[in-house]
């Protein structure tokens, strides 16, 4: 949020401010005491859903409900230095509270091997088949990560609060079909992810939701239910496939919302041997009042 703060600051335009944006000290040190009038205290902007297609990015909105799904080529002409195995990746919030989340970079050359988990799958809300990134790092030059996954928007219907991406980076178990997974944001807020995994064979598939810190997640097997909740107070359930037979766990994870600093977070982790191919769904509904809407 803080970086559209810069951009209403460069441009005078508080209308490219998104919700619940606060004076960061960015914008300070870039505009000075001027910032201030830059904030979303006062304003109250009502933003449209949008779907980027070259970017490959598409952002759902309903009230102040939101979702995103990404679907970004590596960048660098494809060298992917930068780049982070986030491919189909999905961001939720519900109003200020933010649900999944993308966990950043909290570390740049001091330390490799973390800086390798927080752009690897294992960090990140997204499918994989047989535990294998989709675009692993070049062995022995951390800044060479090519794009074997070819993400892209396949269509998008933001009026409709849609959207689905693709990628082939299952391709030696898929083929030349792409993994597909779309999105529905519904006007309560309600937020459903379906995923189609194409092939043959038995094949071990394993989804991760990473949770925004300070939230905690726990488990109603019975029922196929796990709760968010947020200082005891249940936010969403995650309601899952009970006829997959998935295992789930609670794992650490790691959220940076800058370099330099680390914050233990919580990742769901479902995963089940099937038989290719095969569908998901996974659905969060909110459980919280709807003054977010």
């Amino acid at each position: 949020r803080y970086l559209t703060q810069l951009g209403a600051c460069y441009f005078k335009d508080t209308s490219l401010l998104a919700p619940g944006t606060e004076l960061s000290r960015y914008a300070l040190w870039h505009f000075g005491p001027i910032a201030a009038r830059y904030t979303d205290t006062k304003v109250k902007i009502i933003l449209p859903s949008v779907a980027y297609r070259k970017t490959g990015i598409a952002v759902l909105r309903s009230g102040n409900a939101y979702a995103a799904l990404f679907a970004l080529k590596n960048g660098q002409a494809g060298a992917g230095g930068h780049s982070h195995d986030d491919k189909l990746g999905v961001e939720y919030s519900l109003g200020k509270i933010n649900i999944l989340v993308d966990p950043g970079q909290g570390v740049y050359l001091s330390d490799f091997k973390k800086r390798e988990f927080f752009r690897s799958i294992r960090n990140h809300s997204v499918l994989t088949v047989d535990g294998r990134d989709v675009n692993p790092i070049y062995p022995g030059y951390p800044w060479y990560v090519p794009d074997k996954a070819d993400a892209f928007i396949e269509h998008a219907s933001p009026r409709k609060g849609e959207a689905c991406g693709a990628h082939y980076g299952f391709r030696d178990v898929c083929g030349d079909v792409p993994y597909r997974r779309t999105i529905k944001l519904q006007k309560d807020g309600t937020l459903s992810i379906h995923d189609e995994v194409p092939g043959g064979g038995v094949h071990l598939l394993t989804w991760r939701f990473v949770l925004a810190p300070h939230l905690q997640a726990s488990l109603k097997e019975k029922e196929s239910i796990i709760i968010v909740s947020q200082e005891g107070n249940p936010c969403v359930s995650l309601r899952y496939p009970c006829e997959m037979n998935l295992t789930v766990a609670i794992h650490r994870g790691f959220y940076a919302p800058e370099y330099g600093l680390q914050i233990d977070t919580r990742v769901i982790l479902l995963e089940t041997k099937t038989t290719l191919p095969a569908a998901c769904d996974f659905v969060f509904y909110p459980l919280t009042e709807r003054t977010f809407y």
